[in-house]
């Protein structure tokens, strides 16, 4: 047999339209709170949640739930309000501080479970970022603007709570899309010293949604809006296993923990009297948008890449099935033979 050399690389591109979804539960025309708790004994002592108040108070961590801006929140101006920076005929989508229309999330601000004298005095709400298509913003009646992403966020984008308080505001967005919006609360302990709370990122889906890709729906399980795309693009390996985001989504892998197992794998193979290169790799059945590629060819430059088209093993395992493709060219019949396993984003 005369074994020729091999070259792994692993590709992607991505051309994808499909409507968005996500798994995470969605609030969408609830009375919601985000409420601001505190622990002495946790690290940090305070920290943020969402509450739905229309459902026996459940609470959930920013990261297991969606705040929906329904469509039914969209709003014309009559005329111009300078305050708000909004001009007559602007539409926008709000959520209001009173008599909320059906079904529009009714959103709060609210301290819980603090008991009276720990603090000295308000607790603040900061808006350190804002990830989004748009403006994002916070008023109260009659017009002050609390919080404003246009001109930057500082110091200055804050409402304060009372600790045993609860308190409703407006919530504007300009543009419908994905806004992720990040809080910081803080407050001075009665003994004395300031505390706060990690920086807690909530996401906003105010509708209707444009179209993403099913590889985006799959980038939002792991990682923020805004997250650059030399981690969450489908060319990056931000877990350094070898492997790209567009394999371990085609593959159903874990793209921020270094795989072990279910990897591509390249193989000498004999069937029947001959040696062939092969690929073993697993895929998901239903997905909509991966196109898996095993290819080899004889030179690289130029190279004319062949797919591997033979099929000599295929595992079933419900939604996923394991599936082993050979060259058509057997190793002893080439000087050289190059391999590539590349998986290709497309609709």
């Amino acid at each position: 047999m005369n074994a020729a050399p091999f070259v792994l690389c692993l590709l992607a591109a991505l051309a994808a339209n499909s409507r968005a979804q996500t798994n995470l539960p969605s609030l969408t025309d609830e009375h919601v709170d985000m409420v601001v708790t505190y622990d002495s004994g946790a690290t940090p002592p305070l920290s943020f949640r969402a509450r739905d108040d229309d459902h026996g108070g459940a609470i959930y961590q920013s990261n297991e739930v969606v705040l929906v801006v329904a469509e039914a929140s969209q709003f014309t101006m009559p005329f111009d309000v300078p305050e708000l920076s909004l001009t007559s005929g602007q539409t926008f989508w709000w959520l209001r501080q009173t008599l909320p229309p059906n079904g529009t999330l009714y959103l709060g601000l609210a301290a819980a479970g603090i008991p009276g004298g720990t603090f000295s005095g308000p607790l603040s709400i900061y808006v350190t970022n804002v990830v989004g298509p748009g403006r994002f913003f916070i008023w109260q009646e009659p017009n002050q603007i609390k919080v404003d992403s246009q001109n930057g966020l500082d110091a200055t984008d804050v409402v304060t709570i009372l600790t045993t308080g609860h308190d409703h505001l407006n919530w504007g967005f300009t543009t419908s899309g994905v806004y992720c919006v990040t809080f910081r609360a803080e407050g001075t302990l009665a003994v004395g010293g300031k505390v706060a709370s990690l920086e807690t990122t909530f996401v906003f889906h105010v509708r209707p949604l444009g179209v993403v890709t099913p590889y985006t729906l799959w980038q939002k399980a792991y990682w923020l809006q805004g997250t650059p795309a030399s981690t969450n693009g489908p060319a990056a390996d931000p877990d350094g296993d070898e492997l790209c985001n567009a394999i371990e989504y085609a593959s159903q892998l874990d793209p921020v923990s270094v795989t072990t197992s279910n990897r591509p794998t390249f193989t000498l193979l004999t069937d029947g009297p001959d040696t062939y290169g092969a690929w073993t790799f697993r895929r998901i059945k239903s997905v909509p948008d991966a196109i898996y590629d095993p290819v080899a060819t004889v030179a690289l430059n130029p190279a004319n890449w062949e797919a591997l088209t033979t099929q000599v093993n295929l595992v079933d395992s419900g939604p996923l099935e394991t599936v082993t493709l050979r060259d058509h060219i057997p190793m002893s019949s080439a000087s050289n033979r190059f391999f590539q396993y590349r998986v290709v984003l497309g609709e």
